[in-house]
């Protein structure tokens, strides 16, 4: 008999494939297309609203979370950097207005940490905003920002730190929309899809972790599932502000721009970046095996 989490995988895995295919008839019919440019690798026009199915499984995964106290911050929060990046899908935001959404949708969603401390409560909050903007800003190659919060999730599933259903069912719906949105990619996530997702890996993880204050434990935890995307948004900000560049300006100077000018295939990257995070995660379980861990 399957347990509830093995059918939480299979369930959201199910729905999510369906909801995928229902975001690229959508966006086909209304034009809901990212165009190539000088930035961007690929060569024709691709749908770009895949955060549609990723917002709609989450909503039904959160139906999951035992925590009833935590559905609420969570549910606002995303909702709210869902809404913010599909108006930048869709119209386009300045980057000051997109900003301070994401600052609102992080500290609307850090809320129980205030129980917990002032401190930890900022940290929450800064850790989802820039979790956020890490995973927008590493999602520039089919599939890859999926596949970095498939481990992560996988991680959290295996570590039972998060409700474990819960972690089952965003496993399951990160592998459907990776489905169509592996090599070459049959929709992109757009901007409502990947800080979607990367406010969803911040927030659990970040809960999970600061739930019981601040410790140096906490923090490595933090910064192993942060990973590779965190590693690229710290290296982003720092190349920006030495060459006097906005730190919001685009350019091409990301982890895996560099590996395509080495002349890397997309599968290529995805693999060696998430065997990096993996490797990552899997140092952080040795050493809360084999350590006094001061995390639960």
């Amino acid at each position: 008999m399957l347990s509830k989490s093995a059918l939480a995988f299979a369930s959201f895995l199910v729905l999510s494939l369906a909801a995928t295919k229902v975001a690229v008839l959508v966006a086909r019919r209304y034009g809901i297309l990212d165009l190539p440019d000088e930035r961007k690798v690929h060569l024709s026009p691709v749908p770009r609203n895949g955060g549609l199915a990723i917002y709609a499984s989450l909503l039904l995964a959160t139906v999951w979370q035992q925590n009833r106290e935590l559905r609420a911050p969570f549910l606002i929060g995303s909702s709210l950097i869902f809404l913010v990046g599909l108006a930048d899908d869709l119209v386009g935001l300045r980057a000051k207005v997109k900003l301070i959404f994401q600052i609102l949708s992080s500290l609307l969603a850090a809320a129980p940490l205030m129980d917990v401390g002032v401190l930890e409560y900022a940290l929450g909050a800064l850790w989802l905003l820039s979790m956020s903007n890490a995973y927008n800003l590493i999602d520039g190659v089919d599939g890859l920002s999926l596949s970095l919060f498939a481990v992560s999730s996988a991680t959290l599933w295996v570590t039972g730190s998060l409700n474990s259903v819960f972690a089952a069912s965003m496993l399951g719906m990160a592998a459907g929309v990776l489905f169509y949105n592996k090599p070459k990619a049959a929709i992109f996530l757009g901007d409502s899809g990947s800080l979607l997702l990367g406010f969803t890996m911040g927030w659990t993880s970040g809960i999970s972790a600061l739930g019981a204050g601040v410790s140096f434990d906490r923090l490595v935890w933090l910064l192993a599932f942060g990973g590779v995307p965190m590693l690229d948004l710290a290296f982003a900000v720092v190349r920006r502000a030495a060459t006097g560049r906005h730190i919001f300006s685009p350019d091409r100077g990301h982890i895996h721009h560099r590996l395509m000018d080495l002349g890397l295939t997309h599968p290529s990257i995805v693999l060696i970046l998430s065997s990096a995070h993996a490797l990552l995660h899997a140092a952080l379980l040795i050493w809360k095996r084999t350590s006094s861990w001061g995390m639960s």
